[in-house]
């Protein structure tokens, strides 16, 4: 399993051009083909948000136990960034972060909410994604809410995707919808 996972996070944020593949996004089943052959996973689209050149993509894995529910970022229609991926990569940086408060800290990478598109002021744009914070178990508690950003120029090319900070876990709402996200 772990040679599998390896093998594929290099294909997360891969173009599709270097592919011959595009994510088209005015029709679902064919975004769905194209992304099941970028994360070789049968898989549904559920919802699809757009904003320029850059789209936040919820689907579905169709035969996975756990984690089913996923967000990629699709770039000009020509790039898939899964955001578990980048959630993966960016997760020391995150856990670093809460060390002094929660040295057990673990980002709950599977688990993510779109909160929104943010304009950037040198005319780029921002997906913005929220992932819980759990203290040291799938089991444990809630600590906190990492934000993290993928990012575009103002010609829709892919700059990166960075860790945005993380906000104290409050009670009394849901944590995808936390306004300070």
């Amino acid at each position: 399993m772990l040679r599998r996972l390896v093998l594929a996070l290099p294909l997360v944020a891969a173009p599709a051009a270097a592919r011959d593949v595009a994510f088209p996004l005015d029709d679902r089943r064919a975004l769905a083909l194209a992304l099941q052959g970028q994360f070789r996973e049968p898989l549904q689209v559920e919802e699809i948000r757009r904003f320029g050149p850059l789209a936040a993509v919820r689907f579905a894995f169709l035969q996975r136990a756990n984690s089913t529910v996923q967000w990629a970022a699709v770039i000009r229609q020509e790039r898939a960034i899964l955001v578990m991926g980048e959630a993966n990569r960016l997760a020391p940086e995150v856990q670093a972060s809460l060390r002094p408060a929660h040295p057990d800290a673990m980002l709950e990478v599977g688990t993510q909410a779109f909160i929104r598109h943010v304009a950037l002021p040198d005319g780029g744009a921002r997906l913005l994604f929220a992932l819980p914070v759990l203290a040291g178990c799938r089991a444990c508690a809630f600590v906190a809410i990492a934000r993290l950003g993928i990012d575009v120029d103002g010609n829709g090319a892919y700059r990166g995707t960075s860790f945005l900070g993380t906000v104290p876990a409050s009670s009394g709402q849901g944590w995808a919808s936390d306004p300070r996200l």
